[in-house]
């Protein structure tokens, strides 16, 4: 059959948050952002020659000021975040 024309070189997780306080005049901790996820990439070889990074991941933010729902979200992303 011969050899298939994507190559999967490796394989990474991360698992992040992010908390933060900002565009205020005072602090309230009721007032703080923060978000938490986890993402999988693979960096890939198609056809042959093409390198690329490809990564799925989710997310859950929580708005302590409540002037944006606390949700989820899930993302989608090929090639490097920076």
């Amino acid at each position: 059959m011969g050899t298939w024309p994507f190559f999967v070189h490796t394989i990474h997780a991360a698992v992040f948050t992010d908390v933060g306080h900002t565009w205020t005049q005072s602090f309230r901790s009721t007032d703080v952002k923060s978000s938490a996820g986890v993402e999988l990439s693979a960096d890939v070889v198609a056809g042959y020659w093409w390198p690329f990074t490809a990564t799925v991941g989710a997310a859950w933010g929580r708005d302590g000021s409540r002037t944006v729902a606390n949700a989820g979200s899930v993302y989608v992303r090929v090639g490097r975040a920076f």
